[in-house]
């Protein structure tokens, strides 16, 4: 999905002054409640319908856990990644975190970041991550 000036889409506004912005893609899957959610309820919702779970990439060595996680994220891969970037970026694409792996496990503290998705791009392949 991205933001696009024009009309016809999944929209917000910008309550700043800023322009009225629309989402370009579709939604899989649409709820409502009658009632506040828990974090907890939240993150079980997460996990059910986005298919968060410890990543293990066995087709480019790579893994990532404990996802979900609360503190610390650590990516593990072979000496064949070295030099490659990676990049924690929130769903609206907003960067949090960026490195390039320069060994076998590559760790990222998301202990202040807020409970909820995350996509972890390595390269050019992009993983979830759920903080809790």
């Amino acid at each position: 999905m991205k933001y696009t000036t024009d009309p016809g889409g999944i929209g917000h506004f910008e309550s700043l002054g800023g322009p009225l912005n629309f989402f370009l893609g579709s939604i899989d899957k649409f709820a409502m409640w009658n009632r506040v959610l828990s974090a907890s309820e939240v993150n079980q919702l997460f996990a059910k319908y986005l298919d968060v779970h410890p990543v293990v990439d066995k087709q480019s060595n790579v893994g990532i856990s404990p996802n979900p996680a609360s503190d610390v994220v650590s990516i593990t891969t072979n000496p064949s990644f070295y030099g490659i970037n990676y990049e924690l970026t929130d769903l609206t694409g907003k960067i949090i975190y960026e490195g390039v792996i320069d060994s076998n496990v590559e760790n990222i503290d998301i202990g202040d970041l807020y409970s909820g998705l995350y996509i972890l791009r390595i390269g050019n392949t992009s993983y979830k991550v759920l903080k809790n």
